[in-house]
């Protein structure tokens, strides 16, 4: 049996910290390779040395830059991290920050941070990212001609991921502390714009309950216009959603971008749509639990609908549910989709006469039942409430109707009784 060899014991001369520290540094006497050897931790925790030589000379300065070093580390709160951008992300994505968003915010980040490590790479690193990068983003976004609101939300993202990257001592240099993003003073605002009550009114006529094409768009907008649920909340809506016991609709949690659930007494306009609803369950044998159901689902002719049914509903000029339809798995049962509610929407607006505008589409509808609610109560918080939105939200969602500014002008006008006073 060989006989093991004792370790021999390097004389440390300097050192600081605890060994599991991240700024633990030590400096020790290497005899067997005649040289000086400063130990310290780098940004990601893995050891590195510095080598000096052997003589008085050499070992202050080994000492002097463990020193130097030791004090920079401090002064700047942590040492300079190697986490590159695709590592920072990989990182955040495992992470419950990450994991706990909603799908459809995940895709929204994981979109918007791409763009950013596209222009920064993959491979650089976190810490070496300065302002002027960011300055050189926002003016390389805008030669492509990316939108505002497109780039403030990318660096949006990208401000997020460091500031937890920070957190988690993956960054130590966070170009975007204290950063604010400036909005240029003639740049044009895209924000949708609401359905006055008479293109509301105009086009709901347009959307009739009774015709088996239009009956979804119908039944949607009744339900966004009056309370204001977004076009994804509302698409998404199941029949477990109405509480008939309390007489009402509690949007889940799931589909609200605070993320909590939102209960609204029924007004008398959903209940409408909701028959319209069930009435066309029934009509065509649905079983499923949407109550805005894909066009091809589980169909079949339901035992409610008679002969003298299909004959009111070709009176109506209405479509005519087919006996025989494919049916679908409880897997494929889908509920109606945006873009076949979009182009119910276009059509309405084309048969009402209601001029397109941009961006506006089926968001339009939640600002009509805020502004609704808002003008009748005159109560801007009770109306953010009620959509289940932030009262900062308010100037964005009620919009200026030239009813309502035409009240603020006879509100701001000398009244009779005060012009009589002064002749």
């Amino acid at each position: 049996m060989t006989e093991r060899k004792e370790r021999k014991v390097r004389e440390t001369i300097w050192s600081h910290g605890r060994k599991s520290d991240a700024n633990w540094m030590r400096v020790l006497v290497d005899e067997t390779l005649d040289r000086i050897e400063v130990h310290y931790k780098g940004g990601s925790g893995k050891r590195r040395k510095k080598f000096f030589g052997t003589n008085k000379k050499e070992r202050a300065a080994a000492i002097k830059w463990a020193e130097a070093h030791r004090d920079e580390r401090i002064r700047l709160g942590s040492a300079s991290v190697d986490t590159t951008h695709e590592q920072l992300w990989k990182a955040y994505t495992k992470s419950p920050a990450f994991l706990n968003l909603r799908p459809a915010a995940n895709a929204s980040y994981t979109e918007r941070c791409n763009r950013w490590e596209l222009f920064r790479g993959a491979a650089t690193r976190v810490d070496s990212t300065t302002l002027l990068h960011v300055d050189q983003f926002i003016t390389r976004s805008m030669e492509q001609e990316f939108a505002l609101n497109q780039i403030r939300q990318a660096l949006n993202v990208a401000r997020l991921v460091y500031n937890w990257g920070q957190t988690r001592k993956l960054v130590s240099e966070n170009c975007f502390v204290g950063y604010r993003w400036k909005q240029p003073k003639d740049a044009p605002v895209f924000e949708p714009a609401e359905y006055t009550p008479q293109e509301f009114a105009q086009m709901i006529a347009e959307l009739d309950p009774r015709d088996g094409r239009r009956w979804r768009a119908h039944v949607a907008m009744m339900i966004g216009g009056h309370h204001g649920g977004r076009a994804n909340a509302v698409l998404n809506l199941t029949w477990d959603a109405v509480d008939s016991e309390r007489d009402m609709l509690v949007w889940p949690a799931a589909f609200q971008k605070n993320g909590k659930e939102l209960a609204q007494p029924m007004t008398w306009d959903l209940v409408a749509a909701l028959e319209t609803a069930f009435y066309w369950r029934s009509a065509v044998g649905y079983e499923g639990k949407w109550i805005l159901f894909a066009g091809g689902g589980n169909k079949k002719l339901g035992a409610a609908v008679t002969k003298r049914g299909l004959r009111r509903r070709r009176q109506y000029g209405t479509q005519v549910i087919t006996p025989v339809r494919k049916e679908r798995t409880p897997e494929q049962d889908t509920p109606y989709t945006y873009g076949g509610l979009y182009a119910a929407i276009r059509a309405a607006e084309v048969r009402a006469g209601v001029t397109h505008r941009e961006y506006r589409a089926f968001h339009g509808t939640r600002k009509h039942a805020a502004g609704n609610v808002a003008d009748r109560t005159g109560d801007a918080p009770l109306a953010m409430a009620w959509i289940g939105d932030d009262i900062r939200q308010a100037p964005k969602y009620l919009k200026r109707r030239n009813e309502r500014m035409e009240r603020a002008a006879a509100a701001a006008a000398t009244q009779p009784t005060e012009r009589g006073k002064s002749e």
